[in-house]
């Protein structure tokens, strides 16, 4: 979690080009996310309106630094190197910067707008090291010891070794990273 910004909340876009029969968006304070509905929306819908939020993005010159507007095909930020079957990132994302946050709409609220919060998360963990997840393991298996900072997927080849088990699919994790790090005590 990060302390968030209360002070200066970004407002949450008004697109009016979106629309809710060849689109859906999801929204949280750290991220906006635009999803085509199918794979037929033609990719000048998606750019229009991708443009249409750089502008007025830009036009706010107060939080013109507290986002940014990214393409998915354009992404690095979620990119483990695997394809995404899922489709579970946007076709087009808001990303606030930290420590800011998207003030979100809310309609059953008095003023109609969400409570701002006083610590969020979902920030870039490659340019915000709070983001980072502290990892602690014990037992017979593991020697006392810290290392830098691995990714979450990691922690899959790790579990998997230590418990004997085999895997023969893909996985986004690296074996190296942690089975063949100084983690694990020599076991014979």
């Amino acid at each position: 979690m990060v302390e968030a910004d209360m002070q200066t909340p970004i407002p949450c876009p008004n697109i009016t080009s979106v629309s809710k029969d060849k689109f859906v968006m999801t929204t949280d304070e750290t991220m906006i996310q635009i999803y085509a509905k199918d794979a037929g929306t033609r990719e000048a819908d998606i750019t229009s309106i991708y443009n249409e939020l750089k502008v007025a993005r830009d036009a706010a010159t107060a939080d013109k630094d507290h986002y940014s507007v990214v393409l998915k095909k354009d992404n690095t930020l979620f990119t483990t190197g695997s394809k995404d079957p899922h489709n579970r990132i946007g076709d087009i994302l808001l990303i606030a910067k930290s420590p800011y946050q998207f003030q979100l709409k809310d309609s059953e609220s008095k003023n109609g707008l969400k409570a701002l919060k006083k610590g969020c998360h979902g920030y870039d963990p490659k340019n915000n090291p709070d983001m980072n997840a502290a990892f602690f393991a014990w037992g017979s298996a593991f020697n006392k010891t810290t290392i830098p900072s691995f990714k979450n997927v990691d922690v899959y080849p790790l579990v998997a070794h230590t418990l004997g088990l085999k895997y023969t699919h893909l996985i986004d994790g690296n074996k190296n990273t942690l089975v063949n790090a100084k983690v694990l005590k020599s076991i014979k």
